[in-house]
């Protein structure tokens, strides 16, 4: 199970590691018979001296980060809304049950775990020796109500400021979707334009566009949704960017056939170093929401319309008109979008009302 898999957290001011379980003899027996590694453990203390601006601005307590890593480490998150089958994909790529995976509605993914593995397809032959760090990550539109979208975007850019911080390169992003939804929801379209700017447009030649759940609906289905409200719209902008597009079918094989697209871009040289908001946070000291992903969420009621706009105008372009489906799509993006808007308007009344007596307290 995942406790096998400790990852590293901060602890107050300072950075220190806590290990969910020490590297015992289970776990020894674990590690060599799998070949996925847990983070060696080690004892509690200051190990970075005072934190850097960036560390002050992005990280908290608790936050799950990545140390140990190596500057050969080749980093591969696994991003996608909640429910989408991140943990399942990165079980069948590992051959091991190593992450939770939830059978509900809800999110079991709160915090980032890595795992770490040596074990790669022997075709290449330049990662002898390399390790790939493979990232679970939250997903968006989380149940509980402490996991707002702020917060997961916050804590999946911690633990992505801090390796690219510690100079280990991002080898690409595999962004899964849901077939299994019969439609693509205003939310959706939201997080999908969220993720696509903490990537930034020089890397979304790293990104791998992957399909789930193709067991759970026909053949003919599959291919019509994936025509219609992927390939042809939702992606259309990331693919003509240079995001590849695969289907995943549960089986160990079609995993290795996704990270082997990565691979191949590692070994020709082609893949990126970092993603726009690893830089946005680190280099530029910014904070998450001054970040164009923090931007994006913040004021996501305005932009909610304007992505439905382009949703609506892309697809008469690409089909011509709208089928039986999308005229209950487009009331969809009208009532979330109302729905945003009223909430942003409390919000907004709220910090009036905190202005005001912040103002009042100070005589001004």
């Amino acid at each position: 199970m995942s406790a096998h898999f400790p990852y590293t957290q901060i602890d107050g001011s300072f950075l220190t590691d806590k290990a969910i379980h020490p590297v015992g003899a289970g776990n020894r027996d674990f590690m060599d018979s799998g070949g996925v590694k847990p983070q060696r453990p080690t004892p509690a203390g200051p190990t970075r001296g005072r934190p850097k601006k960036w560390e002050r601005n992005t990280l908290k307590y608790g936050d799950a980060i990545f140390k140990f890593g190596r500057p050969d480490d080749i980093i591969i998150p696994v991003m996608g809304p909640t429910g989408s089958g991140k943990s399942a994909f990165i079980n069948t790529l590992l051959g091991k049950d190593v992450a939770e995976v939830g059978h509900g509605l809800g999110s079991c993914t709160s915090q980032l775990q890595h795992f770490v593995t040596e074990s790669v397809p022997s075709e290449f032959e330049f990662l002898k020796g390399r390790r790939l760090i493979f990232v679970d990550t939250p997903g968006f539109n989380d149940t509980r109500p402490e996991m707002t979208d702020m917060e997961i975007l916050r804590r999946i850019s911690a633990w992505l400021a801090y390796s690219y911080a510690d100079g280990i390169k991002l080898g690409g992003v595999v962004y899964l979707y849901d077939m299994s939804q019969s439609r693509v929801a205003g939310t959706t379209l939201q997080q999908f334009e969220v993720f696509r700017e903490m990537c930034g447009p020089t890397a979304l030649t790293a990104v791998v566009l992957m399909s789930t759940k193709w067991d759970e609906i026909s053949l003919e289905q599959g291919i019509r949704r994936e025509e219609e409200s992927l390939t042809g719209l939702l992606w259309k902008p990331m693919i003509s960017a240079g995001s590849s597009v695969k289907r995943y079918q549960n089986t160990s094989q079609s995993a290795w056939e996704v990270i082997k697209v990565i691979l191949h871009k590692v070994q020709n040289t082609h893949n990126v170093d970092s993603l726009k908001i690893q830089r946005e946070l680190v280099d530029q000291n910014r904070r998450i929401p001054e970040t164009r992903a923090g931007k994006l969420l913040y004021t996501r009621p305005q932009n909610t319309a304007e992505i439905r706009k382009n949703f609506t105008n892309e697809y008469h372009e690409s089909a011509g008109n709208l089928n039986s489906l999308r005229p209950e799509l487009y009331q969809q993006h009208l009532c979330e979008t109302s729905m945003l808007q009223n909430s942003h308007k409390v919000s907004f009344i709220r910090r009036v009302l905190i202005f005001g007596c912040l103002a009042s307290c100070l005589g001004l």
